[in-house]
This record gives C-alpha cells, sequence and structure tokens, in this order.
C-alpha cells in the first residue's frame, strides 16, 4: 500500500503546532499532526502571560488544545517522533508510520541545554527559571540569585530587580569587567565570584548554591539564560536557513513564517530567541493561515 498523503504534515503538538492545525483544519485540509510529548514547557507547573488560561499548567492548556483539533476530522494525530523527512515532489516523513504531505510545518521547539550543576535540573522550572515575566511575579521579594553563562548578559541582573531587591549575581567563573562590576555594586547587586558547584534543594525548591570555596549562598530563586538547541535536526537537514544568536540557533523565516525551503513552514520557539505562549500561538496562526494560502493558490498557479 502507498503512503498516506496528506496537505499538510505539522510536527510538534503543542501551542503553536496545535494553533497552526487549528487553522488548517478549519480551511478544510488534511493535516497529519506529530506530538512526541517532549514540550519545552513539560518542567512547568503553570503558564503566565497567556490571555484567559494565566496560571493554568502547560500540560492542561495543550490538550484542551489538542482537543480542540481532534474534534475535526481532517487531523490525524500520529503520538510519534518523526526521525526523518525527504523532500521530493512530496515530503516523506518517517516515524512509526510513513506518511507524505504536500507541506510541512515545523513547530517542534527548542531544547535548553542545561549548565552541568548537581541539583540544577531537579530544579528547572521549579525554582531555576529563566523569564521574569513568565514567573517572576510568584517568585518576587525571595532572596535570587542569577547564574552568569555568558558575560554579555551580566547587566541584564539589573532587570531582575523589579521582581527582587534582594539580588545577587553569581559569575560561576566568567570574568566581568571593571566597569560592570563597579555599575552592579553601585546598584546593589551583590556579585559572588567562583563556580557554582552544585544547588541544593528541596523537592525542586531550591535553598542554596555552593561554591567551589565551600560556601553556601542561600538564595530561594535563580535565574539562568541557558543556551539551546533545535529539539530536532529535520530542518537543517532540509536545507533551512537558521539564525545565529549568542545561546543558540533557530530557523530563519520570513513575515508569513516560510523558510528558505519552498514549502517549509516554521513557527513557535524554533523560529526565535524570545520564546512563550504568545509568541507560539501568533507565529502557529500565522504558519497555518500561510500555508493554507500557498496550498490554494500555487495549486491554482499550477492547473
Amino acid at each position: 500500500m502507498s503512503e498516506p498523503i496528506f496537505d499538510v504534515a505539522v510536527i510538534g503538538g503543542s501551542f503553536a503546532g496545535l494553533t497552526a492545525t487549528l487553522h488548517l483544519a478549519r480551511a478544510r485540509k488534511s493535516v497529519a499532526l506529530f506530538d512526541n510529548g517532549k514540550t519545552r514547557n513539560r518542567f512547568s507547573a503553570h503558564a503566565h502571560n497567556f490571555l484567559g488560561q494565566d496560571g493554568k499548567a502547560p500540560s492542561a492548556i495543550r490538550m484542551a488544545g489538542r482537543e480542540n483539533v481532534l474534534a475535526y476530522p481532517s487531523v490525524t494525530l500520529f503520538e510519534d517522533t518523526v526521525t526523518d523527512v525527504t523532500n521530493d515532489d512530496l515530503f516523506t516523513l518517517h516515524a512509526n508510520q510513513t506518511i507524505r504531505a504536500r507541506r510541512l510545518i515545523l513547530a517542534h521547539g527548542m531544547r535548553d541545554l542545561l549548565p552541568a550543576i548537581p541539583g540544577l535540573s531537579d530544579c528547572w522550572g521549579k525554582s531555576a527559571i529563566a523569564c521574569p515575566f513568565c514567573d517572576g511575579f510568584e517568585k518576587a521579594d525571595a532572596p535570587t540569585g542569577f547564574l552568569l553563562t555568558d558575560p554579555n548578559m551580566a547587566e541584564h541582573v539589573l532587570m531582575l530587580q523589579n521582581w527582587s531587591s534582594d539580588m545577587m549575581l553569581f559569575t560561576n567563573d566568567l570574568s566581568l569587567t571593571d566597569d560592570v562590576r563597579v555599575n552592579l555594586t553601585a546598584k546593589g547587586i551583590a556579585v559572588k565570584d567562583g563556580t557554582v558547584t552544585s544547588i541544593r534543594h528541596e523537592n525542586g525548591q531550591i535553598t542554596h548554591l555552593v561554591l567551589d570555596t565551600g560556601e553556601a549562598v542561600a538564595r530561594a530563586t535563580l535565574y539562568l539564560a541557558s543556551p539551546f538547541e533545535l529539539s530536532s535536526d529535520i530542518g537543517p537537514k532540509l536545507g533551512c536557513e537558521l539564525v545565529e544568536t549568542p545561546f543558540g540557533s533557530h530557523l530563519k523565516v520570513d513575515a508569513m513564517m516560510r523558510t528558505s525551503v519552498p514549502n517549509v513552514f516554521a513557527a513557535g520557539d524554533v523560529t526565535r530567541q524570545m520564546f512563550g505562549a504568545n509568541f507560539a500561538v501568533a507565529d502557529g496562526a500565522m504558519a497555518g493561515s500561510a500555508c493554507v494560502h500557498s496550498l490554494i493558490f500555487d495549486q491554482a498557479s499550477a492547473a
């Protein structure tokens, strides 16, 4: 038997992929939606700044979104990982089942690359966080640290004083210029030199950061800007152009969420350095709509 042919294959079943799928389904296009469940936000208990959903668990929002899209008969869900995609006249997606599609939307998200500090991964998404806009309100006024992962980010700690006046910068053995060090000190930021060797916590709640000097510094919250990478190499293997940033690479797209490869669209964290549910939903809406436009007008031109 030949593989089924869909109008669009969407790789990624979180906010961006589900929103794109919803737009496609309502345009009466057949969609193969791939979701392996390994979302970037699976470590977070609550989502914030998402209108109408503030404080709800990301998993609950995602499952509600999945229920929405699966109400449309043109959507087929594959709870599977796409291991490879080949591009000929159609896209052939290889997973436990092989399918083909006329268009492809990459919405599989990113993977955070945390520093190899014992205890950090246990606290990620709980008391070790990346975004003050997402989680800062709940962490306000607590003893807070900022773990430096790039010397150019040192003065980012000044913005975090909006949420806590008890702020401390951990250089983690990275060098600061004298000017930066003087400026931080003048603004009331304590600077802790040395390497962070471990993080003490109780069920993911940080209690202390331990330095290589043996000092254990009491903190309740830790911010860090972690490097990231694409959670799948499908885009680069297809030849999609990348944008390089100080923390990693993401896919380059235009205003219609088109990548540099014809008929390949992308949405969500895979397309941007600044991430979040609102951005993902907006990107998904544009990618889905642009994909419909492409299917209708490109097919009409070829007729």
